[in-house]
């Protein structure tokens, strides 16, 4: 400063930039020298403490995957959590709310995390996420098979972490999906006897099974005599048939209401 008069005081404005990863207070060192002998230097030193509070504004995006998904079928969304900074992030999270209707085949997260699911389903992320770095997780829900057509399923997904975050409306999203059906029905007929004389009664199996990946909704199965045959009995379970008289031919028609589950069988047993 040059001289500096008696009664005369000299100021300095200090700028500190701290690094995003900054915790602790930081303590800064402060000392006089002049070239005129100083009687009393016991005074010429201080030190400045300056709080350190950290914060970290996290952005969450989810990427919702296809518009629709068979009931029975996988469903499969990313989240991916971003620091905006200016701290680290502590520990990030990104947790996910399972909807009704779906169950947890696996949740894949990016480089460094780790996840659980208990006690919710969340990613870690132990540690630091420093500004400007991207949190993914890949999650695959497997749809019930029961579930209605046309039912929409949503997905909450949360940014958390251990840092104060001042804007926090940006903190979350949902994955949604619009539920379809598809049911693969597979019919298999059996005979005996393989060899038939006249007079005698045959019995044909036929078996009903729903391969998926849905269920099947009011499943039916109908069939004619032929012209050489005669209807003697019929059985079934959990099924109603309607047949001709005994001694008649003509139409059989078997409806089994509400739902046949995913690889679930139905049987009728036809004697003629």
């Amino acid at each position: 400063f040059g001289g500096t008069p008696p009664g005369v005081a000299r100021r300095a404005s200090l700028l500190v930039r701290l690094e995003a990863s900054a915790a602790d207070p930081i303590i800064v060192p402060i000392m006089t020298r002049a070239g005129t002998l100083d009687p009393q230097v016991a005074d010429n030193d201080a030190t400045v403490t300056i709080p350190v509070q950290a914060r970290a504004n996290l952005a969450l995006e989810v990427a919702s995957g296809p518009d629709s998904v068979n009931a029975g079928n996988t469903w499969t969304f990313a989240a991916e959590l971003s620091n905006e900074g200016p701290s680290d992030a502590q520990d990030a999270r990104i947790r996910l709310q399972v909807p009704e209707g779906a169950t947890v085949e696996s949740m894949v997260p990016g480089s460094g995390g780790h996840c659980t699911n208990a006690p919710s389903f969340e990613c870690l992320w132990s540690g630091s996420t420093r500004p400007g770095s991207v949190r993914r997780v890949e999650t695959r829900l497997r749809v019930r098979p029961s579930v209605a057509p046309l039912t929409t399923l949503v997905a909450p997904v949360h940014g958390i972490s251990a840092t104060a975050d001042d804007d926090p409306t940006n903190n979350s999203g949902t994955a949604r999906t619009r539920v379809t059906a598809a049911a693969d029905l597979r019919l298999a007929l059996a005979s005996l006897p393989s060899v038939l004389f006249v007079g005698e009664v045959s019995e044909t199996v036929a078996t009903l099974e729903n391969l998926g990946p849905s269920d099947a909704q009011g499943a039916e199965l109908s069939f004619t005599l032929r012209s050489d045959l005669r209807f003697s009995g019929i059985e079934t379970a959990n099924g109603h048939c309607e047949t001709p008289e005994v001694g008649q031919g003509g139409l059989i028609h078997c409806q089994w209401p509400g739902p046949m589950d995913a690889l679930a069988v139905r049987q009728v047993r036809l004697r003629a």
